[in-house]
């Protein structure tokens, strides 16, 4: 079967949309992630992080046998043998090219962008000296690596022969009469139009990074045994348990790719499966007790923390509320609010917010504490709105799931409450997707802060850096709302390429060791600054800095021309925002 025509038909399981996937990856940015506190366990003297899980593990049921996937040459991550089954890698190399060439269909580069062709050195740009980057065009390439020669070790891991990586995305989507009408109104485009996009991503990433003569297979994996309200509550381990022993024992999977709950990363971890491009905001301790498995593309919680209340401090506090809907509000000194889940998992970071507002800035917080349950978040809401409009609050800071905000908003109508809401990234509350189904009454004006988020336009754009990729691939313009896959696949690559062709996890964390900064769209990705904004110390999430967004006729902009801030670059001076999308 053409490997380009489907990512999953041979599996037997229902490919669900990477776009509604994403919507529910935004939901736990937070949610599944503000975590009690664990000790990290340091950096290696060689660079490499020396933190391990705990080995634990789960035993899965057993029973499945996933239709026409080739798992003969393929070896446990924790057995003592591995296949033996060894050719050389320069002719799997090229058998791989060839058939990457023959599936890649019409090319029709932009002016900005290379052809797909391979000239010496690189998979994709110029020769590979020092200071090249591995394509060129595009953002985020790490350093080149000449074309690989010779033996990768075939099946260096469980998931990993000579010529393949398989990676799985786990689909576990919200549903019930309470969030699923939002999840619903979030999801995107169709199926077969994701899957295709997607598709196309996953081949450019073969073709432009150097995998030592292998290619990533991506499948489709709908959950079999997770429970989304269970994991949404941080909880449900026994499922997610399950299908972590599936994807490991049944699919033979290297890695899972985007995955937004905290209890299937932990059961990743304990199986020994690589989490690339989590985004359940985990800790940077919890992350390090995960090590060397998971690897994010979001703020961990406490560098949100940092993010946020450095935002608050320096650009709002000792000012009036000059942006809330009620008049009053307007001419008063503002007094802050926080919504904040309950769950004690959850308490560790908020515990820090609170006291990082009082002893830093002198903030004394409004805070009200909400149980994530899907079916008690409207009345929950409406509860905390009648509490923060009797306490006069100004401007809420919404550290809570996006779902909660559009019920918050809604109670906010209803009462007559007319805040400031400062959005803080969690759930990809910001994004328009999530955004237009708030009370526009509320918002619209009103709704700004700062996010590891882009905008859409960065995102799904016809002038993003996705549209641009897929319009040089295939001629044609990307369908709307289909462009997020790509930055997951270029994270993913990234560490997969630095890993070198002994590919394990022990590898990928060497080699994230090696990793520069780099900048683009989203922003500047560095592994050696610290979640506190330190040049050196290390952590396991790519993304460092944050940008502001406001909310204004119906859509997420941007702020100070489009400038990304690290926690120390944050101004202070008062916003300048909503004038510039008049």
């Amino acid at each position: 079967m053409n490997e380009r025509t489907t990512l999953v038909g041979r599996l037997g399981e229902r490919v669900v949309p990477w776009r509604a996937h994403l919507a529910v990856v935004a939901t736990w940015l937070l949610m599944a992630a503000l975590l009690p506190t664990i000790q990290p366990n340091g950096v290696g003297s060689d660079g490499d992080w020396s933190a391990q899980g705990s080995g634990q593990e789960i035993d899965g049921p057993g029973s499945v046998d996933p239709q026409d996937l080739d798992t003969t040459t393929t070896a446990a991550a924790s057995g003592p043998e591995l296949a033996s089954s060894r050719k050389p890698a320069a002719a799997a190399a090229a058998a791989a090219a060839a058939a990457a060439a023959a599936a890649a269909g019409p090319t029709g580069p932009k002016p900005d962008l290379p052809p797909a062709t391979a000239p010496p050195g690189t998979v994709v740009g110029a020769a590979c000296r020092p200071g090249v980057p591995q394509y060129t065009g595009l953002s985020y390439s790490p350093p080149c690596a000449p074309p690989f020669e010779g033996d990768n070790g075939g099946a260096t891991a469980r998931g990993v022969t000579r010529d393949r990586i398989r990676v799985l995305v786990r689909v576990l989507l919200p549903g019930g009469p309470v969030v699923g009408p939002i999840a619903s109104g979030a999801a995107g485009a169709d199926m077969a139009t994701v899957e295709a996009v997607a598709q196309e991503f996953v081949a450019w990433g073969n073709e432009a990074f150097e995998l030592s003569g292998r290619k990533v297979e991506l499948v489709i994996y709908q959950s079999r045994h997770g429970d989304w309200a269970e994991e949404f509550q941080g909880r449900g381990r026994a499922g997610a348990c399950q299908d972590a022993a599936v994807i490991a024992d049944e699919f033979k999977a290297f890695a899972v790719l985007a995955d937004p709950s905290l209890v299937f990363q932990q059961c990743a971890a304990e199986r020994g499966l690589m989490v690339f491009g989590g985004v359940s905001r985990g800790s940077e301790a919890t992350l390090r007790d995960q090590h060397p498995y998971v690897w994010t593309l979001a703020h961990p919680c406490d560098r949100l923390v940092h993010h946020v209340l450095t935002y608050v401090g320096r650009r709002l506090q000792g000012r009036n509320a000059r942006w809330a809907g009620d008049e009053e509000y307007r001419v008063r000194s503002r007094r802050f609010g926080i919504y904040v889940p309950d769950s004690e998992q959850y308490q560790g970071c908020v515990n820090d917010a609170v006291r990082i507002a009082k002893e830093r800035y002198g903030i004394e917080l409004v805070r009200f504490d909400y149980t994530p349950d899907a079916g008690r978040l409207p009345d929950q809401a409406a509860q905390a709105v009648a509490r923060f409009k009797a306490q006069e609050v100004t401007t809420l800071i919404l550290t809570c799931d996006p779902y909660s905000v559009v019920f918050l908003t809604n109670a906010a109508g209803q009462q007559r409450w007319y805040p400031e809401w400062i959005t803080t990234g969690v759930g990809g509350m910001e994004l328009e997707d999530f955004a237009k189904q708030y009370d526009q009454r509320v918002v619209d004006g009103h709704m700004f802060g700062p996010t590891d988020n882009a905008t859409d336009d960065v995102y799904h754009g016809p002038a993003s850096e996705p549209a641009r990729l897929y319009q040089a691939r295939t001629g044609r313009s990307i369908p709307a709302k289909t462009g997020g896959p790509y930055w997951f696949v270029v994270h993913m690559n990234r560490l997969l390429q630095s890993a070198g062709p002994t590919l394990d996890a022990s590898a990928v964390a060497k080699g994230v060791a090696r990793l520069p900064a780099a900048t683009g769209p989203l922003g500047a990705w560095n592994y050696a600054e610290t979640v506190d904004g330190k040049p050196s110390g290390g952590s396991h999430a790519e993304p460092t800095q944050s940008i502001e967004v406001f909310w204004k006729s119906g859509r997420s902009n941007l702020a100070n021309g489009g400038r990304y801030f690290s926690i120390a670059d944050w101004p202070s001076t008062e916003p300048e925002i909503f004038e510039a999308a008049r």
